[in-house]
């Protein structure tokens, strides 16, 4: 009985698990409802330092297929519940990653997250968060299908010490400020920290 609830707690976390690194070790990462794949296709043949891989994603009904974004050392994929839309985070450089959130089906519409995130830290006053030397921008899971947590931590001139900070991105809507007490807001969206 105990293999049995550890095998189904098991199933269960691999089951909700949303993101999904590319290169590392994976070529694709399908949708949950299976009418999508995302594949990095590299080509040895782009000069070094360019973005030699390419996000291609394929529809599986209709069976054509787009590159809809270009990078250089890694991303993380997180599909959102509803399979209309697609974050992914795209780690740069090792000063600086940005994330990025795709709409499904595909007709080139997207949203650089860092240039919303920018927007509301302007309105707020706290745009100097975004004048430190090392700034990254990672969505970390969806929390709805419209909604996704993300995080952003950083240091350098303005903030020494460095920083985490804490938002939600609503899908129509942009950036807002997110609070909570108590777990980590990796397991619970929530606390807002500085270092």
């Amino acid at each position: 009985m105990r293999r049995f609830l550890l095998f189904g707690t098991l199933l269960a976390i691999s089951s909700t698990a949303q993101m999904v690194s590319l290169p590392d070790g994976q070529s694709e990462a399908r949708s949950p409802n299976g009418l999508y794949v995302i594949r990095d296709v590299y080509d040895r043949t782009v000069p070094i330092p360019g973005p030699a891989h390419s996000l291609v994603l394929v529809d599986t009904r209709k069976g054509t297929s787009s590159t809809i974004h270009t990078f250089g050392r890694h991303v993380d994929i997180l599909w959102s519940p509803a399979t209309d839309s697609v974050a992914v985070n795209d780690h740069e450089e090792s000063n600086y990653g940005t994330a990025l959130v795709f709409f499904l089906p595909w007709k080139g519409r997207r949203v650089t997250l860092l240039d919303a995130l920018a927007r509301f830290l302007h309105a707020k006053r706290q745009a100097a968060l975004l004048d430190n030397d090392h700034l990254y921008l990672t969505a970390r899971k969806w929390v709805s299908d419209r909604e996704l947590l993300c995080r952003l931590e950083g240091w350098g001139d303005q903030n020494p010490k460095g920083f985490t900070r804490y938002y939600i991105y609503e899908i129509g809507k942009g950036f807002r400020g997110y609070r909570a007490q108590g777990t980590s807001p990796e397991k619970r969206p929530g606390d807002i920290h500085d270092r």
